[in-house]
């Protein structure tokens, strides 16, 4: 647990230690533990956020009705989270790895997959940071469930609520812990694979690449999709 926590403030010195030794189930279960934690914490705030945006369609009791299920939804969330946390975290060092060797670079599945674990704690701090900002600002600043989930560092936030949404999507993925996330993923593969920077920093760039596409692609076709429901 001290490297999970070391490779937050000094990833040099964490991904040296791992070297040797690539070790990911520590970070994996820590990733888990403050998955869980952020879930648990936005159930309130989710519940207001909803109630705001569904009150002019249907009244109180109606919505009472509904939130029973909502809640289902969310432990079921819940107890799929590490499954699909573990899923989620093979698929990306995979392509880590493929791309890692694309460059020429000698790595293997295990040192990626430690590598990306440990890079992906970035992301896990920024949802509880977005949990902790509307916590203090109160819920009536956030009016929809995409507003809550936006990252508190993307770029989406120059951008006005009536942006579109996979334009939102893009601009979200860009943001301040992605960044962290590629610059621990660099230095991991530099430290643990012994790799050059520039190959370290080319592989790094196309899973975040890949990441920003799927994410955007998502959101425009869900879009197209309330836009066809809607007509």
């Amino acid at each position: 647990m001290r490297t999970v926590c070391l490779s937050l403030v000094d990833p040099q010195a964490a991904f040296g230690r791992l070297r040797e030794h690539p070790r990911w189930v520590a970070a994996f279960v820590f990733l888990v533990a403050i998955g869980l934690g952020n879930l648990i914490a936005g159930v309130p705030i989710f519940d207001a956020v909803m109630k705001t945006q569904m009150s002019s369609v249907m009244d109180a009791d109606a919505f009472a009705e509904l939130l029973p299920r909502m809640h289902q939804i969310q432990y079921m969330s819940a107890f799929s989270l590490p499954v699909v946390l573990f899923l989620r975290l093979c698929i990306t060092s995979f392509i880590l790895y493929a791309a890692l060797v694309l460059t020429g670079a000698e790595t293997t599945f295990r040192t990626a997959l430690c590598v990306n674990t440990h890079s992906v704690l970035p992301m896990m701090v920024d949802g509880s940071l977005r949990l902790l900002v509307i916590w203090i600002a109160g819920t009536a600043a956030y009016q929809t469930p995409e507003a809550v989930q936006a990252s508190t560092g993307g770029l989406n936030l120059l951008l006005g609520t009536g942006s579109h949404p996979a334009l939102n999507a893009l601009l979200n993925g860009l943001n301040l812990f992605a960044l962290w996330s590629f610059g621990l993923r660099t230095i991991g593969l530099t430290v643990t694979c012994g790799a050059r920077r520039g190959q370290a920093m080319a592989a790094a760039a196309v899973l975040w690449i890949l990441e920003l596409g799927l994410a955007t692609a998502a959101a425009a076709l869900l879009a197209g999709a309330q836009a066809l429901h809607g007509s």
